[in-house]
């Protein structure tokens, strides 16, 4: 069987030599196209987006971390620092430097301005797969990754946060993007239904993506020049025909990449699985629970129950926890031997996150003290992610 490709994006804090926040990324893009790295803008000029190229897991691991490791150089060479991280330490004081550009404009215009800042303060970490030739597999693919949903938020958290009314967020950056940046847009910002074939998926999308853009019109805004049913999908899933791939976007950028890499390749088991000429549903009850072609809406309940409950506690819910154990072991039996290799227990993750989350909330440590900690964590897991490929 041909291996499936796969494909990341990493979202980056660009720091300075002090470990504050730097507006110098523009720098780090220049250099890094004059180097064949494929570095690109993010919204805010505080971010950089790193792409590796498409090919087998090990193979984007290499990549991952030869172009990782040579953009680290030619940062410190600037005098700046790279972090993968879901949001800035100080998000509700920053106010981001956003890009000029005019579907930036747009869409601040569309959400109003304090909404929009948000986009500039959460980063991602994005995975795409190969889309199947034959449609009905390709739904399967679309319906896979939605699932995968509590999984993401709850394996790559990394922004802990109470609000003003005093409730405590495992996962801030989703909570704040998909209920607050996209309140008023909930097709395009979340979690979207389960569909029952890919004819009615793509009919779905340009369905809503006609609604939008007729919200768009009664404010005056034309995002029709720069915008289609595919890329103004801001939420968890989304397909690319340009690259034939479906994406995952529900992962948050982590310091820790091996935890990053280990979740894509397990991701990458279930969707070897649910696509095979030679699957059969057994033991997996709890996606014939949330697959239910009979109750679909109930299924979506469940499901997006699930996603609230990441967001809120992550692995501390029993729930949680118990649906993420079921999730990765359904797409570990589906692994070559090398891959397994690569996947890690829930509780490397909940130790790891645990970790990332304590230097976050650690009151006794100033803000560059804890930037740099989670710079040294992400350089440490970078240096580790070229052993794992070996």
């Amino acid at each position: 069987m041909k291996a499936r490709k796969v494909g990341i994006e990493l979202e980056l804090l660009v720091l300075d030599e002090n470990y504050e926040l730097s507006n110098e990324s523009d720098k780090l893009i220049y250099l890094s196209g004059k180097n064949s790295l494929d570095v690109i803008p993010e919204c805010s000029h505080n971010m950089v987006e790193f792409r590796s190229k498409p090919g087998t897991v090990f193979e984007v691991m290499s990549d991952t971390y030869e172009g990782l490791t040579e953009l680290n150089e030619l940062a410190k060479k600037e005098g700046l620092y790279l972090l993968p991280l879901e949001m800035p330490l100080n998000q509700e004081l920053i106010e981001p430097s956003l890009r000029d550009h005019q579907r930036y404009k747009d869409k601040m215009k569309l959400l109003g301005e304090k909404r929009f800042s948000i986009s500039g303060k959460v980063l991602g970490f994005h995975a795409h797969y190969d889309l199947e030739d034959d449609f009905e597999k390709r739904i399967k693919q679309v319906n896979f990754l939605t699932l995968m949903d509590p999984l993401a938020i709850a394996l790559t958290a990394s922004s802990p946060h109470i609000n003003k009314e005093g409730e405590r967020f495992n996962n801030w950056r989703t909570h704040s993007y998909r209920h607050i940046a996209h309140q008023h847009l909930p097709f395009q910002g979340r979690l979207q239904k389960f569909n029952q074939s890919y004819s009615e998926y793509l009919s779905k999308l340009e369905e809503e993506f006609s609604s939008f853009l007729k919200m768009s019109s009664d404010k005056e805004i034309n995002f029709a020049t720069h915008s289609n049913q595919y890329n103004s999908i801001w939420g968890p899933i989304r397909i690319n025909p340009e690259y034939n791939t479906v994406e995952l976007r529900s992962m948050g950028s982590n310091p820790d990449l091996c935890n990053l890499f280990s979740l894509v390749t397990s991701i990458y088991g279930g969707m070897e699985r649910i696509t095979s000429d030679e699957y059969k549903k057994g033991d997996d009850a709890f996606l014939n629970l949330l697959l239910n072609k009979s109750n679909t809406e109930e299924s979506f309940e469940i499901l997006k129950s699930l996603s609230n409950d990441a967001i809120r506690y992550g692995l501390e819910s029993e729930t949680v926890r118990n649906y993420c154990n079921n999730v990765a072991r359904f797409g570990d039996k589906y692994l070559s031997h090398p891959l397994i290799g690569l996947t890690k227990s829930l509780t490397e993750y909940s130790n790891s996150n645990r970790e990332i989350n304590s230097i976050i909330e650690d009151k006794s440590l100033k803000q560059q003290e804890k930037y740099q900690n989670l710079h040294n964590r992400y350089v440490s897991s970078l240096n580790k992610l070229s052993g794992e490929n070996k």
